[in-house]
């Protein structure tokens, strides 16, 4: 099984680092991944303390309100999910 670092790079994205704004440290509970094809740029942002994805797009430098997703995609997402740990079962 490959890693969603992995799948997500066979499908053009690269892992960035993420910054606080305002003292320039990397938040270790962050995990992004960005592609940009010369006019559409996306971002895809997994906030493993709150455990949300955040998915943002840009296309010729305006915001859009919608995300398409491939089969490919959704594969990388879920498996990232589960390496987080954000997929496991939760036993009451």
């Amino acid at each position: 099984m490959k890693s969603a670092k992995e799948m997500f790079e066979e499908l053009g994205y690269r892992l960035v680092d993420v910054e606080n704004p305002i003292t320039g440290e990397i938040y270790s509970y962050n995990i992004q991944y960005e592609k940009f094809d010369g006019s559409f740029y996306e971002k895809i942002l997994f906030n493993n303390s709150t455990k949300l994805m955040h998915t943002s797009c840009e296309l010729f430098n305006k915001t859009i309100d919608f995300v398409a997703y491939t089969p490919e995609l959704l594969r990388a997402i879920n498996q990232q999910c589960k390496e987080l740990g954000w997929l496991d079962e939760q036993r009451i």
